[in-house]
């Protein structure tokens, strides 16, 4: 009997789970039905599909000129650091900010009389060691004549032959070195000259500065005469102006004049500079040719020089040769001290190493000037514009390349003057300076300034930009079929307003006008 219940009740709860579901089953089938109507109500009642028209272009790969295109600062082609080469005081800064200035131009100048005194003294010292050199010369020649009597006779003729080959070599040294100290000394006065007509260069410089200050009022004072202003007053500012310009002219040409003067002193201490040096190198071939003449009269000299007087006279001699070759030694050394101390007084005057203009005045009247602290910065009158290219783009520029630069909406021609080898270590850029040619004019250091370099044809998918979309990721609309497709792209390169594009390696129809208003699978019509 338990078996027959539970095979019942088994049963029954067999039955009642398919019942459950044949209800599952009609209820569904009631839902579907009830769906398929609305569906085919909702059907009927859908309005006509929209088509938009657009325009297209077709994708095709062309080739297209790429630019690089970089925002850079104005700067100075070149700038000098000016120093003085030696420790003083400041005593006058000639220039201020702005100022051009030209090669040799003086800038500043320290205190002199220190170092006038010093060369002064070194002057005198020279004077003495050239003295004693000379008194040196003469008691070696005694020397030399009183050992040859005491010698002579012991080889005949060919100790004579010796000893005229000897004097005639000694001769020509002691010409040659005449010479050379009529050399010294004319470079001596070329110097003097020199500093003479560089002074006349600042002097006249001050002069039409001065002169050009007075032109400039009085031309401001004629443009301030009100317009109704008495004739006479207009007449009285014009005669002023001619008379001011009159001063200006006769400065520049003094100024003109004094740089000649300049030119032809430092053309002249060159030369007897150059005189000098070809002396002191004949003079030292002298020496040479002496020397050997003098070994080969000792040698035959020698051979009878056994006797005491000789002896006597060969120490006396051997002693002569000794103080002449300290006191050269000693004349060499006053002669570089001198000249050292020469240089020192010329370091006294800072000038300008080429044309430019002044950036900054760093130094100040009475404060301390050094080697190693610039006192006056110069700017070159050629301008670069400068920016940093990163490491991909640096390779495609080059030295010489044309480039085309904007500041203040005025274009000017450049070309790629230097590329850094090192990266800034801040940026991990590649400084780039292109120099800005033509009529430049007045910039400002720091300018902002727009460079546009090309750098050759690259081929591929060109695109307008404009029909470039993106929402995350960049894509553009096809038509096909008469549908629009989204198809996402890659940018791969910008020149001015083309890109460069991959993704559309089989071509198509791209949207080029109306794109903004479809969507993915919006019918189109192109017209």
């Amino acid at each position: 009997m338990p078996e027959l219940k539970e095979r019942f009740l088994k049963n029954r709860r067999g039955l009642c789970k398919l019942a459950f579901a044949a209800a599952v089953c009609v209820a569904a089938l009631a839902l579907t039905g009830a769906a398929l109507g609305r569906t085919a109500s909702a059907q009927q009642q859908t309005p006509e599909e929209k088509v938009y028209r657009v325009g297209t272009l077709q994708a095709a790969p062309t080739g297209n000129d790429v630019y690089l295109h970089y925002t850079g600062l104005v700067q100075p082609a070149a700038t000098e650091q000016c120093t003085f080469g030696a420790v003083g005081t400041i005593r006058t800064i000639y220039v201020k900010e702005g100022d051009a200035v030209q090669k040799g131009q003086v800038l500043a100048e320290i205190d002199p009389d220190d170092a006038q005194r010093q060369a002064d003294n070194l002057k005198r010292v020279a004077e003495q060691a050239d003295s004693t050199a000379a008194t040196a010369q003469k008691a070696r020649d005694e020397a030399q004549k009183d050992y040859e009597k005491a010698c002579e006779g012991a080889n005949g003729d060919d100790l004579a032959n010796a000893k005229s080959a000897r004097d005639t070599a000694q001769a020509s040294r002691d010409a040659k070195q005449a010479e050379l100290e009529g050399y010294n000394a004319q470079v001596e006065a070329d110097r003097r000259q020199l500093a003479g007509a560089e002074e006349e260069v600042t002097a006249a410089q001050a002069a039409l500065d001065a002169a050009q200050k007075k032109l400039e009022a009085a031309e401001e004072k004629k443009a301030m005469l009100p317009q109704d202003a008495p004739q006479s007053d207009i007449d009285s500012a014009e005669a002023e102006i001619k008379a001011a310009q009159v001063e200006v002219d006769t400065a520049q040409g003094d100024l003109e004049t004094a740089k000649g003067n300049q030119t032809a002193a430092a053309a002249a201490l060159a030369t007897s500079q150059g005189l000098a040096a070809s002396a002191q190198t004949q003079l030292a071939a002298l020496e040479t040719e002496l020397t050997a003449r003098q070994a080969a009269y000792d040698a035959l000299k020698g051979q009878g020089g056994g006797s005491a007087a000789a002896n006597l006279q060969k120490q006396r001699l051997d002693a002569a040769e000794s103080a002449l070759s300290a006191a050269k030694s000693a004349q060499i050394a006053a002669r570089n001290n001198y000249e050292s101390a020469v240089q020192a007084l010329g370091d006294c005057r800072l000038k300008a190493a080429s044309d430019g203009y002044v950036i900054k005045v760093v130094g100040s009247e009475g404060g301390l000037a050094t080697p190693l602290a610039p006192v006056v910065v110069l700017g070159s009158h050629e301008a670069v514009a400068q920016f940093g290219a990163s490491q991909s783009d640096v390779r495609s520029l080059a030295v010489g390349q044309s480039a085309a630069v904007t500041v203040e909406g005025q274009e000017y021609t450049g070309v790629v003057k230097s590329i850094a080898v090192l990266p800034d270590e801040t940026t991990r850029t590649y400084t780039v300076d292109v120099e800005i040619g033509g009529d430049t004019g007045d910039f400002y250091l720091g300018e902002m300034a727009a460079v546009k370099i090309g750098v050759g044809e690259r081929t591929g998918t060109w695109l307008p930009l404009a029909v470039v979309m993106n929402d995350g990721e960049d894509y553009v609309y096809l038509v096909e079929n008469g549908r629009a497709v989204r198809r996402t792209v890659t940018l791969l390169d910008v020149s001015d307003d083309m890109v460069l594009v991959s993704g559309l390696e089989n071509g198509g129809q791209v949207i080029s006008e109306g794109m903004k208003t479809v969507r993915s699978g919006s019918a189109v019509s192109v017209g």
